[in-house]
């Protein structure tokens, strides 16, 4: 039997765009994001012990076969397929991992704070010092747009 392991990043990978699908309700994606879980090495040890020799007619059977509802089912319903052809699927976790994800999440924001997000009064840093300071630098600015 062929045995495929999948990388934990990979899996954390997989796990939160299938969350993100059944949160938004679309599911055109998942072929691309179940069939990126593999590397194109695994693929192609995939296709030559698949009866059809096609992971993405396999990927098809799979998401149609699962219920939609819960992530893990997702990859329980991977591993079952695969197993029925030869193939074992080792899905690797690391909660570090997830961890990290988490969090580098959280602070996603293209560097800007949201409305809601930031309150000046709140800010302990904040010194209306700084303000003056920004106006100099304008005037600063002026003067040598003026040269």
């Amino acid at each position: 039997m062929l045995e495929i392991v999948i990388e934990p990043r990979r899996t954390h990978v997989l796990k939160s765009a299938v969350a993100e699908a059944i949160e938004g309700g679309d599911y055109d994606g998942l072929y691309d994001d179940v069939r990126d879980v593999f590397t194109e090495e695994q693929i192609e040890r995939i296709e030559e012990v698949l009866d059809s020799g096609d992971v993405g007619e396999a990927i098809e059977e799979i998401v149609s076969e699962w219920g939609g509802e819960d992530v893990d089912e997702l990859l329980e319903t991977i591993e079952s397929y695969f197993v029925e052809h030869s193939v074992e699927i080792h899905f690797e976790e690391d909660d570090a991992i997830a961890e990290t994800e988490t969090v580098e999440e959280d602070f996603e924001d293209d560097g800007e704070y949201g409305e809601d997000e930031y309150d000046e009064e709140e800010d302990e840093g904040f010194d209306e010092d700084d303000e003056e300071g920004d106006e100099e630098e304008e005037d600063l600015d002026q003067e040598d747009e003026d040269f």
